[in-house]
């Protein structure tokens, strides 16, 4: 379970982080600072001030203009991350339950492997010949017909929340009444 929270909380981080730069009432704010990434840590320093030598490392600061876009992909990673540990973690609890294959024929488990599954083959979609096609969740549909696709949008950030919402409730071993059967 604690595998599960920490992949969550690691997009909201993320999330915290992306908001924070690229709007225009707190973006300025941390243009004013510095961050330096040192041989004996990390520490923040407002304006042009030096932390006291510490050996080698990196000074990053940030314009009061954060290209989106860039900020944009370390959420993107961070979010392709939450889904993939919360499957890893929630097919490793299954495992220990002897409960993984009832869990894997479950549209809602196929859909959150098959987007695991593309986040690992550089976010295009990749099916296996035993794979289960075409699986439902929500409103979303995944077949055949996307193999070799880009993953793009496919799931937005709401919904990946929901689908790593409902590993937790899986483990946890409560139902979401969305879910099509009892586990």
């Amino acid at each position: 379970m604690e595998r599960l929270l920490i992949a969550r909380d690691a997009f909201h981080y993320s999330a915290a982080g992306y908001a924070l730069l690229t709007s225009p009432e707190t973006g300025p704010e941390i243009a004013r600072h510095c961050i330096h990434i040192t041989e004996s840590g990390f520490t923040i320093t407002q304006g042009d001030t030096s932390p006291e030598p510490e050996g080698n490392g990196y000074r990053v600061t940030f314009n009061a203009a954060v290209h989106a876009g860039l900020a944009r992909s370390t959420m993107d990673a961070a979010y392709a991350r939450m889904l993939s540990e919360s499957v890893a973690a929630t097919g490793g609890y299954a495992t220990a339950k002897q409960e993984f294959k009832k869990l894997r024929d479950q549209d809602w488990f196929a859909f959150a492997m098959h987007l695991r599954n593309a986040f690992s083959h550089n976010n295009a979609w990749n099916f296996g010949n035993k794979s289960k096609l075409p699986v439902q969740w929500r409103s979303f549909t995944i077949d055949a017909a996307m193999a070799g696709l880009p993953l793009n949008d496919f799931l937005p950030w709401y919904h990946g929340l929901q689908l790593c919402a409902q590993m937790i409730l899986y483990v946890e071993g409560i139902v979401d009444y969305r879910q099509q059967s009892v586990p």
